[in-house]
């Protein structure tokens, strides 16, 4: 995709490969189009491109908010849509080419001793404690999307939701997807009349930063009363935290 997370972890030293291919040439992958049903965003495309979509108005206004607040603009040109669903654990031990860990084909978690308590997860470990860092999950999820997957076997669609995948299925994965599988694209449903949401983000710095945690939240007001209630929370658990007994 946009290789802005995969050139990170090459150049530390933390993944090697003997052929990578590159899906920029992929431009089927690059739409955002109205389709019976709701909204198709390819997943090549960039998140600089759903800051600023016309698409992305009232009830889908939450996902440009999340865009506005990856990473600095010039990775918002460059990253995508679903490199940034697919994105590796930003664990300080994970990135760190010296040190083994579950996730490398080591024994044991070397978060578990750890003195940054504050960027690990809180919730669903299971023996791993790094945490999904995606700013789009959580707004995606809330506005429950759907994925597409192409694969050798032929295509295949699944929620967002289940999309992801905790140590407690593979310590070693972050998502569902199969060696000769690829995310190609995510539909939004129709939008929900009256439906609002926003993003919200804690970080250590105003810009540039992952979140030490992060809200992505929305309802419907009926009559005064509060419906179809979203929340789904970030950077506190392996994979994007969908929080039912909260809504």
């Amino acid at each position: 995709a946009g290789g802005s997370d995969l050139l990170g972890e090459l150049k530390d030293d933390v993944v090697s490969y003997e052929r990578l291919v590159s899906l920029a040439g992929v431009e089927e992958l690059r739409h955002i189009r109205e389709e019976a049903g709701g909204l198709r965003l390819g997943a090549l495309v960039t998140v600089a491109q759903l800051e600023y979509d016309p698409h992305l108005e009232g009830p889908y206004r939450i996902l440009a908010e999340a865009a506005r607040s990856v990473a600095t603009p010039e990775i918002r040109v460059q990253g995508t849509l679903g490199g940034n669903l697919c994105q590796r654990p930003r664990c300080l031990y994970y990135r760190h080419a010296l040190t083994p860990c579950l996730k490398k084909g080591g024994a044991d978690c070397p978060a578990i001793e750890s003195p940054y308590q504050a960027y690990l997860s809180i919730m669903g470990g299971q023996g791993c404690y790094s945490v999904h860092a995606s700013d789009l999950a959580p707004p995606l999820m809330a506005l429950d999307a759907q994925v597409s997957i192409a694969g050798l076997a032929g295509m295949r669609t699944l929620s967002l939701e289940r999309f992801f995948a905790g140590p407690e299925q593979d310590v070693r994965r972050e998502n569902v997807l199969a060696a000769d599988e690829v995310l190609t694209s995510v539909m939004l449903p129709a939008a929900r009349p009256g439906w609002q949401g926003t993003y919200l983000k804690a970080r250590e710095r105003t810009a540039g930063d992952f979140p030490v945690v992060s809200v992505a939240v929305g309802y419907a007001l009926d009559a005064g009363l509060i419906r179809q209630a979203r929340l789904v929370l970030g950077g506190v658990a392996p994979v994007p935290w969908h929080s039912p007994a909260a809504e």
